[in-house]
């Protein structure tokens, strides 16, 4: 891990580096990249273009578009200068070398929880205020942050101090929102400090309870406690039943690349798969059990995507459509991307050969 990474528990988080982050949030965001902003209302967004786009900074420009589309200045009185700040911190604290957890994927899931407010008539059917929204945002934004490119299962095997701290549940769901927090106790980042002291606490309880329902270990046990919410006689989304509701719009954002476009989608599958590789490598050195689907000497890439597609993908997106009607048409682009993974199965099978067949 980077010198920087877990810095909570390390406590080696240099300050210093803020004073470059204030100088780079002066200049105006170019008008090339506001005309392209356009594709941010499409689920045919194109993440990977918006990184080059913004030599590298796809997640703090994304998050200037959010204050400027809502016009954060003028109906929360959120301060422009500590949200930039804020932000280019936060994108600092993603992992470049990452394959999959970097701040390319959390521009990818803000977007798709801004597109589930804006055109998946969430607001239309739980009539969100502004405060819910952009509460809702910074929590997409922040949800992998300072994410060590290993998962809790990992931690918790190597008895990292993350894993001690938080008694092996959602650590790296813990750790992603306490460290967002954390740096918003420095003034300069706090982006809440001109809520109330109720807003505020509105604002922490929606981005943290979001961010904590990333952890697909609660997968199952989440879904199944939204589906019979919905059908409790007193379910209502619009006030007791809301922040369990955006706990699973996050969620779905974060588990949305089977439901892009298929160009979109395999960029993201062949990435997510090498970041879980590298762990079943390390944990093949280390001598421990390597999790499932992480040994790249027994999984076929296909048959991996046929089954999470299958299986997992497709029903939970169901059940959410059901709830979303303008997000239907996912179901339809997560058929089409199966399809394809069925007439690469031989391939991947072949290419599965020859890597053990070269195996060390």
């Amino acid at each position: 891990m980077r010198k920087s990474s877990l810095y909570l528990i390390r406590n080696k988080y240099d300050r210093r580096r803020a004073s470059s982050v204030i100088n780079k949030i002066t200049s105006p965001m170019p008008k090339e990249i506001i005309e392209w902003m356009k594709q941010f209302k499409t689920w045919n967004f194109d993440s990977f273009l918006l990184n080059e786009l913004t030599s590298n900074n796809p997640l703090s420009f994304f998050m200037q578009y959010i204050y400027q589309a809502y016009t954060l200045d003028d109906k929360l009185d959120m301060d422009k200068k500590k949200f930039k700040a804020f932000f280019w911190e936060v994108q600092e604290l993603y992992h470049k070398e990452n394959p999959y957890h970097n701040a390319i994927h959390a521009a990818d899931v803000a977007q798709a929880v801004f597109y589930f407010l804006e055109k998946g008539d969430v607001n239309l059917v739980w009539g969100l205020d502004l405060l819910e929204t952009i509460s809702s945002l910074i929590g997409a934004a922040v949800h992998d942050l300072d994410h060590p490119g290993l998962n809790n299962y990992y931690l918790v095997n190597t008895r990292c101090p993350l894993a001690v701290i938080y008694n092996d549940k959602s650590v790296l769901e813990n750790y992603h929102v306490a460290c967002a927090f954390n740096l918003m106790r420095d003034e300069k980042y706090d982006i809440l400090s001109s809520l109330t002291q109720e807003w505020n606490k509105v604002s922490r309880s929606i981005i943290v309870q979001t961010v904590l329902g990333t952890d697909n270990a609660v997968h199952f046990q989440h879904l199944n406690s939204f589906k019979a919410r919905k059908t409790a006689s007193d379910y209502d989304p619009k006030t007791k039943d809301k922040i369990d509701s955006l706990t699973l719009i996050l969620h779905s954002a974060d588990l949305s690349n089977p439901t892009r476009p298929l160009d979109y989608s395999k960029k993201w599958t062949m990435r997510v798969l090498d970041e879980f590789f590298q762990q079943g490598d390390k944990e093949r050195e280390l001598g421990l059990p390597i999790s499932n689907l992480w040994d790249r000497y027994s999984v076929n890439v296909a048959q991996s995507q046929i089954g999470f597609f299958d299986f997992f993908a497709k029903p939970f997106f169901s059940e959410v459509s059901e709830s979303f009607p303008g997000m239907s048409f996912v179901i339809g682009n997560i058929e089409l991307n199966v399809e394809y993974w069925k007439t690469q199965t031989k391939r991947c099978q072949k290419e599965l050969e020859e890597l053990i067949a070269s195996k060390p």
